[in-house]
Formats: structure tokens, C-alpha cells, sequence
């Protein structure tokens, strides 16, 4: 995996920062004081990708004094490039989002699962390893350089594991051991299969001998059946040809019923053309009151006519008329937003400027903390040094013991022989002969000189013992202090969010005026009607129009209900031209039909004629049909 970019919002010490960009970058060293947000910038990634940082909960990263924050992720995996979102609101019962993103040309597509759990695991899978594996391989967390030697062997073999990725042998023994079921099976079945071929090539003289027993009696039979075929061929001719007799006695049987059919269409509109040559001379007889009705409608229409179309000027001036005052309107309700939005923003600004002395005070207290933590700082190290020394010095004095138990055994031997030797005896060092004086008085010196050996080595372990409870009283002060001591990351994180948020409260209290100002401005305007010039002139030429235009809604009813009473008159008329247009082409098309009703009448008769004899003749077929039946 190689960063690619990275973007914060509200994300620990971190506001809205510029996007980092990591491209081009192969060696990177982040350098700063404690607490300025250099580990910030790792837990965002982790943070963003497994959804864990420092932090015990998620609502301890976002930005002091905010309610969100948003990390975005980009990188590149096996020359694919990668974008991790990851969000989070804290209010409420607080919401995590997440989406996975891939990049198709110059756009990117999710590839999010459908919860936030699967979509992790994708991530998870994608990446080969988990949060705990990341932080025990490539990255080590501050104050956890150990993380990875002091955990069991077995969750270090899991480490290692996914870290050199020998999940996969796991996956391949599987993938092999299905493969050779799978031909274990594909044998079974061929065996299977070779066995049935056996069991048929067993029998197949048994079938050569039915063969040749089924071809004798075939021959046999084969004269009889020719004889019979002959008769069977005769029986058929004759019932093929009733067969086409009783085929046209059906056809025959279709066209009379198609005929009869058609002289029942020919009556049925010889009637309906009756009654229209009766309708329309009806219709004539009362020509000269609907030409009159009509006339009148005629000049109704006209008037309701201009009268729509002062209605259309009209209402083309009242929308017009609407579209202005909807124009003025929005310009007044654009202003009361403005003038909404700064309200908005000046409490939130006066919220932000109220909270600068509460920061001030936390700040101090961050900071006594801070001064007092660095004190036991300097403690720590004081106590570390001098145990250091302490240590240099034991070891000194377990060397020196060393070095007197040595002397004060050569010292022994020495002893013990002069103890050992009388009469003459020589000196072990000048190998002159030894008298008993001479004897005595060496070992008087030899015992003096192990005295003060062994009163030196006495004192030396008793010093080892002062030094082992002082190192043991070092030891516990400094894991005393190792305790207090973690406190500073994050009392150094509080101190950078505390200044940073001071300053932003000292910033809002000096933008409060300024907006304050602006929000005065709009207000004036809006009082004075500072608005709109354009269309607010525009909407009294239109007034003037209007008024001009003379439109008057009753009248205009009147001449609508006027030509609504004769409407009756434009269908009367319309029929009356029907009827004069269509009334001889009636009367022709009705003599047109009568011929052909008589035509098909005749040709009615002839076809029953023939329907009767061919009736006659294929009465017989049943019984032909029985003689072939009984043939075949």
C-alpha cells in the first residue's frame, strides 16, 4: 500500500487543513514539538482505513468544540488506486459512514458493501491485514515499540502469518483436496459406465441368433403381405375418391352458409339505408329554422371571441403582473435570508467569543499541568541517573569482592601450610630457611593482612545491600513516575486544541462587529424597500395596461352563455349539410343492394341442388372405410 493523499476535517488537533499530498514523496521525516499533531497525521490513516487510533472511542478524536469530522484516504495497491471515507457525528447516539472507492479512468466508483461491518471487512481483505497486524509490522505505535515481542506465541504466529501471507498455502491445500474428490468421482462414474458396456458385449451372440430368426420369418411373410397390399391398394382408390366427394360436400356446405350469411348483411343494411333516406329527408324538411339558429350562433361566437381574446391580454398582463410581484418577493425574502444568516452567524460568532475565557482557563490549567509533569520529568531522569550509578558502583564492589575473596583464599593456603610446617622449613617467597620466630611472626602479618580482607569485603556487601534497597526505591519511583508521565501526550494534544480553539474564539469576537455592521446595512434596505427597483417599476406600467385594456368578466359571460344557448344549432346544422350531400348517394346505394340481394338468392338455390346428390354418394363412405380398416 503507498499514500497517495490525505484530507482532515475536524479530526483531533486538525480543522480543515490543505489536502497532503504524498506523491513524489519516497522518504519522509515529520519534525515538531509534542502535542503539535505529527502522530495526528498516522491515526488518521489508521483511523480512516480500520477505524482505530489512540484514542478509546471514536468521539475523543473529533476537533474540540465540534460534533463531525471526516477523514479521506487515498492510495495505491497493486497499481490500483484506492479511496477510503470514513465519517463520524457524535450527536445524538452518534453514526459512523464509511465507502470504499476505486478509481475507473478519472473518476472514482464505490464498491462499498451494504453496512459499515462488510465494508470493513472488503477493506480488511483488500489490504491483507488487520489494524493489530499493521501496528505489529509496518507501523509502531508511540510507546509500543514492543507491542509485537510481548504477546503470546500464538497470536505472533498469526502476525507473522498474515504478514507473509501464508494463508493462501491454507487456501491451496483446500482448492487441491476438492479437485481430487472431484476426479475420485469422475473415475467412479467411468468405471460405472465400462461395466455396463461389458454386460452388453456378454450378450451379443444371444442377439445375433434373434436376428437371424426375425429375417427367416420376415421372408416367409412376404408374399402374404404383397397380396394383401394389392387388395388394400384398390379399397383405398375407392375411399380417396368419396373421400374428395365428401371434401367438396364440405366446401359446398361452407359457401351456403357464407351465402346465406352475406343475404342476412345485404337485408341488415338495406334496412339501416331505409332509415337513413327516411332521416335525412326528415332533416330537410326542417332546413330554413336551422339555417336561421345557425346564423345567430355564427355572430354569438364572434363576440365571445374578442371577448377571449381580451381575456388572453389580459391574463398574459396578470401573469406577468404575478411574475413581478413573485420577483419582488423573492428579492424581500433573499434579504430576510441574509439578514437570517447573519443573525445565525453572529450567535454562532457570540457563541465562540463567550467561550474564550473558559479556554483561557482550561489552557492555564493544561499548562500548570504540563509544568508540573515536566518537573517529574526532570525527576524521573535525576532518578534514572542516579540509579545508573548506583548500578556502576554494585558492580564495582562485586568486582572488588571478587578480587578480595581471591586474595583472602591464596591468603588461607598460605596460612595453612605455615601452620602445616615445623622444624626447618623454607620461605614460600625467598626460599631461605624458616625459624619458628621468623614462622610465628609470618603468620601474625599473614592473619592481620586477612582480617583486613575480610573487613573489607564485609563492608562492601553491606554497601551492596544499601545499594539493592536504594535501586529497588529508584525503581519503584520511576514506574511511579512512568505512570504520571503518560498523561503528557495527551495533556500536550489538549494544550494544542485549547490554543487553537482560543484562537478561533478570539477571531469570532473580532469578526462579531463587522457582521454585526453588514446585518444593519440589509436590515435599512429591507425597511426602506431598498429592493427590487426594476421590477416594482415595471409593475406599475403593467397596472396602467391593465386598466386601458377594459376587460369586463360579466359581459364576457354573457356572450359565453349567449352562444352556449344556440351551441345546439352548429350539430343541426352540420347534419342538415350531411343530409344534403348524402341523401340521392343513399337512395342509389340502396337499389344497388336489392340487385345484389337477388343475385345472391339465385345462386343460394343452384348450390343447395348440388349439396343433395353429393350427399348421396357419400353416404357409402363409412362402409368403405370399415372394408380398408379391416384390410389393413
Amino acid at each position: 500500500m503507498i499514500p497517495l493523499q490525505l484530507r482532515l476535517r475536524n479530526f483531533m488537533c486538525y480543522r480543515q487543513p490543505k489536502p497532503l499530498d504524498f506523491r513524489g514523496i519516497h522518504l519522509a521525516c515529520l519534525t515538531g514539538a509534542n502535542g503539535h499533531g505529527k502522530s495526528a497525521l498516522l491515526d488518521a490513516m489508521t483511523w480512516a482505513l480500520w477505524g482505530k487510533a489512540r484514542a478509546k472511542r471514536d468521539d475523543e478524536l473529533i476537533h474540540l468544540g465540534e460534533s463531525e469530522m471526516e477523514v479521506e484516504f487515498t492510495f495505491d495497491l497493486g497499481g490500483t488506486t484506492y479511496r477510503v471515507l470514513r465519517k463520524r457525528d457524535s450527536s445524538k447516539r452518534g453514526r459512523t459512514l464509511l465507502d470504499l472507492q476505486v478509481r475507473h479512468g478519472d473518476r472514482f466508483r464505490s464498491i462499498a458493501e451494504s453496512s459499515v461491518r462488510a465494508t470493513q471487512a472488503a477493506i480488511i481483505r483488500l489490504l491483507r491485514m488487520d489494524y493489530e497486524t499493521f501496528t505489529n509490522s509496518a507501523f509502531l505505535l508511540q510507546g509500543r515499540a514492543d507491542a509485537f515481542t510481548t504477546r503470546t506465541p500464538a497470536e505472533r504466529k498469526r502476525v507473522l502469518g498474515e504478514i507473509l501471507g501464508l494463508s493462501r498455502y491454507d487456501e491451496y491445500e483446500q482448492r487441491a483436496k476438492e479437485k481430487a474428490q472431484e476426479k475420485a468421482r469422475e473415475v467412479a462414474e467411468l468405471d460405472g459406465t465400462l461395466r455396463d458396456i461389458d454386460r452388453e458385449l456378454a450378450r451379443q451372440p444371444e442377439y445375433e441368433a434373434e436376428a437371424a430368426q426375425a429375417q427367416a420369418q420376415v421372408a416367409e411373410s412376404s408374399a402374404a403381405v404383397r397380396e394383401a397390399e394389392s387388395a388394400l391398394r384398390d379399397l383405398r382408390h375407392e375411399q380417396q375418391l368419396l373421400e374428395h366427394q365428401q371434401t367438396r360436400l364440405r366446401d359446398l356446405e361452407r359457401r351456403l352458409r357464407r351465402a346465406e350469411k352475406e343475404v342476412g348483411e345485404i337485408e341488415r343494411q338495406i334496412a339501416e339505408r331505409q332509415q337513413r333516406v327516411q332521416l335525412y329527408e326528415t332533416r330537410l324538411a326542417e332546413r330554413q329554422q336551422v339555417e336561421e339558429g345557425y346564423a345567430a350562433l355564427t355572430a354569438a361566437r364572434q363576440a365571445e371571441a374578442e371577448w377571449n381574446d381580451r381575456l388572453a391580454r389580459y391574463t398574459r398582463l396578470r401573469e406577468e403582473q404575478h411574475r413581478l410581484e413573485r420577483a419582488v418577493d423573492a428579492a424581500r425574502r433573499d434579504l430576510e435570508v441574509e439578514i437570517s444568516r447573519l443573525s445565525e452567524r453572529i450567535a454562532e460568532l457570540e457563541r465562540r467569543a463567550a467561550a474564550a475565557p473558559r479556554y483561557e482557563r482550561d489552557l492555564t490549567e493544561v499548562r500548570q499541568r504540563l509544568a508540573r509533569l515536566a518537573e517529574q520529568q526532570a525527576g524521573r531522569e535525576a532518578a534514572q541517573a542516579q540509579r545508573q550509578a548506583l548500578a556502576e558502583e554494585l558492580a564495582g564492589l562485586k568486582v572488588r569482592n571478587q578480587q578480595l575473596k581471591t586474595e583472602m583464599d591464596d591468603l588461607k593456603e598460605r596460612l595453612d601450610w605455615l601452620e602445616r610446617e615445623s622444624g626447618q622449613a623454607q620461605c614460600p617467597l625467598c626460599r631461605q630457611d624458616l625459624t619458628d620466630d621468623h614462622r610465628d611472626q609470618l603468620l601474625a602479618q599473614i592473619q592481620a593482612e586477612g582480617k583486613a580482607l575480610a573487613d573489607a569485603h564485609r563492608a562492601n556487601t553491606a554497601r551492596s545491600r544499601q545499594i539493592a534497597a536504594e535501586q529497588k526505591r529508584l525503581q519503584a519511583e520511576i514506574r511511579r513516575l512512568d505512570r504520571e508521565l503518560k498523561k503528557q501526550a495527551a495533556q500536550q494534544r489538549r494544550e494544542a486544541q485549547l490554543e487553537q480553539a482560543l484562537a478561533e474564539a478570539r477571531q469570532a469576537a473580532a469578526d462579531l462587529e463587522t457582521v454585526r455592521a453588514e446585518q444593519a446595512a440589509r436590515q435599512a434596505r429591507l425597511e426602506a424597500g431598498d429592493y427590487a427597483p426594476e421590477e416594482r417599476a415595471a409593475l406599475d406600467r403593467l397596472s396602467e395596461e391593465i386598466a386601458a385594456l377594459g376587460y369586463d368578466p360579466a359581459a364576457h359571460e354573457e356572450a359565453r352563455a349567449q352562444a352556449a344557448s344556440l351551441a345546439s344549432f352548429e350539430a343541426a346544422y352540420r347534419q342538415l349539410q350531411t343530409a344534403l350531400e348524402r341523401l340521392e348517394d343513399e337512395r342509389a346505394a340502396l337499389t344497388d343492394l336489392e340487385k345484389r340481394r337477388a343475385r345472391w338468392q339465385a345462386t343460394l338455390t343452384e348450390d343447395r341442388s348440388q349439396r343433395d346428390a353429393l350427399a348421396a354418394e357419400v353416404e357409402r363412405l363409412p362402409t368403405v372405410a370399415a372394408q380398408v380398416q379391416a384390410q389393413e
